[in-house]
């Protein structure tokens, strides 16, 4: 697939970061049908964050897999649905500052970086400096890579073998569909482990 600079959604649903904001009923340039196009954004100084933007119509969503997995907008006839990320956040690699990011394998708090299971005592890493907890998991803080990409459709999965941020091996999936209407994210993660393991 040749690589094909896009608008990435800015802020107050104007493009940036990608080029210059586009109609949304011009003539798609010509290359591989069916794949989402390839994003670039970058700040000066700062490493490239690659973007896929999926298109239906008048919708556009931007996805960073190796930020996360996390979506970075989502844009309807250049009005944004959600918070969209702002060019320092993606070039800071902040998730915090994306427009929604996977909950994996659990969301919310563990205090402490500490919980039981099994019978089992586990310390895991703390992520959310200065505080001592583990916050939503290890999605979120993760590269993800792209299984299956479409105009309208991308499938970034997630892999872990177990390690000080998560003892336990899953394997996670992240479905992000787009239709001129709606944006959907299906998440699912599967226990690798040869005996049961949690995940809330």
């Amino acid at each position: 697939m040749a690589a094909v600079p896009v608008p990435h959604p800015g802020r107050d649903g104007h493009r940036q970061g990608c080029g210059a904001a586009r109609d949304p009923h011009r003539r798609r340039p010509t290359g591989d049908r069916g794949r989402p196009r390839l994003c670039h954004s970058r700040r000066s100084g700062a490493d490239i964050v690659e973007q896929l933007t999926l298109i239906a119509g008048a919708a556009r969503a931007a996805v960073a897999p190796a930020l996360g997995g996390a979506l970075t907008g989502w844009t309807v006839d250049g009005a944004p649905m959600l918070r969209t990320a702002s060019a320092e956040a993606i070039a800071a690699r902040d998730p915090l500052g994306m427009a929604s990011f996977p909950l994996v394998p659990f969301s919310n708090r563990i205090a402490d970086a500490r919980f039981e299971w099994a019978g089992e005592h586990h310390a895991i890493a703390p992520n959310f400096a200065p505080e001592p907890h583990a916050i939503h998991g290890i999605g979120w803080t993760s590269a993800w890579e792209v299984r299956e990409a479409r105009d309208d459709r991308v499938v970034l999965t997630l892999d872990h073998a177990g390690d000080a941020r998560w003892p336990f091996a899953f394997a996670a999936e992240q479905i992000v569909a787009l239709t001129p209407d709606t944006l959907t994210v299906t998440l699912t993660a599967r226990n690798l482990e040869a005996f049961d393991a949690p995940l809330a």
